[in-house]
């Protein structure tokens, strides 16, 4: 397309550029191209730089030549730029070439060149990256695919299998499980269980050896409970002694179901006989005569006119549940109230009356916060009555202390208890004057005071007490020490 003839060979001498990424062969900057026959020798140089412009270029300001082809000879090398600014090759003579060929030996003779073939298109980087891509897309239209095929199986409101439930972890066994009964019984009581001849070590020989239940250590409160209960049946029964007037034990101890016939409920109220069963028999203690149970808690003792010869148990506050404690007309118990029993956090009553109990009043009874009914009345009580503290016994109701021999002041505190309604103070031995500070006691109703060494008049706060400007009912007094004009009997 460039003049020449058929038989015309093209010929590249220098460097030739080549793209290995992409295969192609292009020129580079020192290259040189040739062409010749049998006649012509054509020659470009392209490594040169570009010839200076012509005058008439159109493109002289970047200088480029213009469309014509410029000519110029430069040391007896004539090169030519065309239109686009690369070099074309000019026919010369063969004494040009001669003259140039005798002035650059230097310039290698043109040689054949072979292209470098170009590189597969599966060998280069945009394949290995199309590829990559491509495996990318499989994989994700393969789990989709999965996905879609899982989740069209699932049926509407089908639930997963629930995890199976671990197994709990086992609490450890309490060290006391493996005890005896004796061990046990002695940790929870002292050593006081093991000696000979006591009401502690006759319950635990008939825990041990005769009770049919055959509780052990493992039975914990159940245990102790049932012995705390022996240890009282044997603590009021003397030697020798006619022994409980109602359903006592057998002599020796039944191991049997042991009935008999009870004639007091559990209030104390005679109901005639009735079948109960047997203390220290085979049945569960809270079918015993006088025993009272909710469920599995023993709430309530009862023993009434039973001919008990002896004292209480103060370990009897060990039955955390016990609401209510009647023993009462048993003129053979005798010794102190236990101040052990301030410490039953669920009594309601405590109702004594009637015995042979000596001592004076616990002042540990005042930490009972439940405590509603104290009945001591006709006992052989001593000693002065404690003062109530601030904030005790926020639900007392029922106060009878009468029949017995205390002595001193009257505590001007009783006056504080928000609840108080029957104060019984009669025959004993309390002096000096009435305190003013009872008539702050609003829900008072009955005040029993005569019978004592008690002077001065009669509080005006007492008397405003009496209706119609309170609810005091009753207010007796020894009229003769004590002037009272507000009494309803002197």
């Amino acid at each position: 397309s460039d003049g020449l003839s058929d038989s015309r060979t093209r010929v590249i001498v220098g460097d030739v550029g080549y793209d290995e990424e992409e295969g192609d062969g292009v020129p580079a900057n020192a290259r040189t191209h040739a062409e010749f026959d049998d006649e012509y020798y054509y020659r470009r140089a392209a490594n040169t730089s570009p010839p200076p412009m012509s005058a008439d270029s159109p493109h002289e300001e970047e200088g480029y030549p213009s469309s014509s082809v410029a000519v110029r000879e430069d040391a007896g090398i004539h090169h030519a730029v065309d239109d686009d600014g690369a070099a074309v090759a000019r026919i010369v003579s063969p004494d040009e070439i001669m003259e140039e060929e005798a002035e650059f030996d230097d310039i290698p003779m043109a040689m054949d060149f072979a292209p470098k073939e170009a590189v597969p298109f599966r060998k280069t980087r945009r394949c290995r990256v199309f590829a990559a891509v491509g495996l990318c897309l499989i994989v994700a239209v393969v789990a989709a695919a999965v996905a879609g095929t899982a989740a069209g199986k699932k049926k509407k409101g089908d639930v997963p299998p629930p995890e199976p439930t671990p197994e709990p972890t086992p609490e450890p066994t309490p060290p006391y499980y493996l005890d005896t009964v004796g061990e046990y019984l002695t940790a929870r009581v002292g050593e006081r269980v093991n000696e000979a001849g006591t009401p502690y070590n006759d319950a635990l020989v008939w825990i041990e050896d005769v009770d049919p239940l055959n509780r052990t250590a493992r039975d914990d409160d159940l245990l102790m409970r049932r012995y705390l209960l022996a240890v009282q049946y044997y603590s009021t029964v003397r030697e020798g002694g006619d022994g409980w007037a109602h359903c006592g034990a057998s002599d020796p101890p039944s191991s049997g179901d042991g009935t008999c016939e009870g004639i007091f409920d559990h209030q104390g109220k005679e109901t005639g006989p009735y079948p109960s069963k047997e203390w220290l028999s085979g049945a569960d203690e809270c079918e015993w005569m006088g025993v009272k149970c909710a469920g599995e808690a023993i709430v309530n003792i009862v023993l009434v006119e039973n001919n008990l010869d002896g004292t209480l148990v103060p370990e009897i506050y060990n039955i955390t549940t016990l609401q209510e404690l009647v023993v009462r007309a048993n003129p053979l118990l005798t010794g102190p109230i236990p101040a052990e029993y301030g410490l039953m956090p669920s009594m309601l009553q405590l109702a004594f009356n009637s015995n042979g109990l000596t001592g004076s009043l616990p002042p540990q009874l005042y930490d009972i916060e439940t405590l509603q009914v104290l009945v001591l009345y006709n006992n052989d009580l001593t000693g002065t009555l404690p003062a109530p503290p601030a904030g005790s016994w926020p639900r007392m109701e029922t106060l009878a202390l009468g029949r017995n021999a205390l002595s001193g002041d009257i505590p001007a505190t009783l006056g504080d208890l928000p609840r108080i309604r029957d104060v019984d103070f009669f025959n004993n031995t309390f002096s000096g004057p009435i305190p003013p500070g009872l008539g702050d006691a609003k829900s008072l109703e009955k005040l029993f005071l005569e019978l004592n060494s008690l002077t001065g008049a009669m509080p005006p706060e007492i008397c405003n007490l009496r209706s119609p400007n309170g609810g005091l009912i009753t207010l007796q007094v020894d009229c003769a020490e004590v002037e009272c004009s507000c009494c309803t009997n002197c």
